[in-house]
């Protein structure tokens, strides 16, 4: 099973309206309580926030086309490829020192203390701020060894500050992402601040197998087949039973013969045949 796929399902979460960085808490600490909750234990969300690159960028006059390149070799950790596109372009050395140094500006308290280090404006200086936060906030639950700070985290597209990312061990791939995009609801003519992410199903489900904790859906109560298709019988009968909390799989196109066959395969023990008005229940 591959981890690439021209279409994605997605679940997650966006808070909508004035939430500040206790809405980039309260998304960083439910994506973790997302992931815990479907089994994975080894993961790191890495956060990140673009306004300490913006800061680094303001006032250099770098053309959008360069400073896509500049963020692609940021974001790959390509400290040569970086180097080589701040060669030829005349800057402050605070701010060449900044760029070099975001490829390899990772990690805990110390990425921290680094960037803290390199902020010569206040931009720089309020994404750092805001990140140790973050950190301090899922410090005090217990939560820091799921997170990782990250300054060369750089996405493009609607994001406007706060990222994150969430990658399992063994994958190659990210299984989440989000961030702040406070501007995005401008575009539909609904100004909202707004913080959430998305996670992948299909690689978190992956990532799961790849652990060794990918869990079976428990046994269905009840296999059951209809012999004349449908019929209003079978809808109230089944719905009644779903409402209990049991668990119903139907089969098409087959006899009593294959189902009993299929709930011996399954460990099902309990059947169900529709014929018109009525219905034969086979206890297995």
């Amino acid at each position: 099973m591959t981890a690439r796929t021209r279409e994605f399902a997605q679940v997650g979460v966006e808070i909508l309206g004035k939430s500040g960085v206790q809405g980039d808490i309260e998304a960083v600490l439910l994506a973790i309580e997302a992931l815990r909750a479907a089994g994975l234990t080894d993961f790191l969300i890495d956060i990140g926030h673009i306004d300490f690159f913006y800061g680094i960028l303001s006032g250099l006059g770098l053309t959008e086309p360069e400073t896509a390149d500049l963020k692609r070799c940021i974001g790959l950790k390509d400290a040569f490829g970086t180097e080589a596109l701040l060669s030829d372009k005349k800057m402050p050395e605070e701010n060449r020192r900044a760029f070099k140094s975001l490829s390899a500006l990772y990690g805990g308290a110390e990425a921290l203390d680094e960037a803290e280090r390199l902020a010569f404006n206040p931009t720089m200086r309020s994404a750092v701020g805001r990140l140790r936060e973050i950190v301090g906030a899922l410090k005090s639950v217990g939560y820091e060894q799921y997170v990782s700070v990250d300054f060369g985290l750089l996405k493009d597209g609607y994001y406007s500050g706060f990222v994150m990312r969430g990658l399992a061990k063994n994958l190659g791939v990210s299984i989440l992402d989000g961030g702040r995009y406070d501007f995005l609801g401008d575009v539909f003519g609904k100004p909202h601040e707004a913080v959430g992410f998305a996670i992948g199903v299909k690689r978190l489900l992956i990532a799961l197998e790849k652990q060794g904790s990918a869990q079976k859906p428990p046994p269905c109560d009840y296999a059951y087949i209809n012999l004349d298709g449908f019929s209003a019988d079978e809808f109230e009968r089944i719905d009644n039973l779903r409402k209990e909390g049991k668990r119903m799989v139907k089969l098409y196109s087959s006899n009593e013969e294959q189902l009993r066959a299929y709930c011996t395969m399954n460990k099902i023990k309990a059947a169900l045949v529709f014929n018109g008005a009525k219905v034969k229940e086979i206890n297995l």
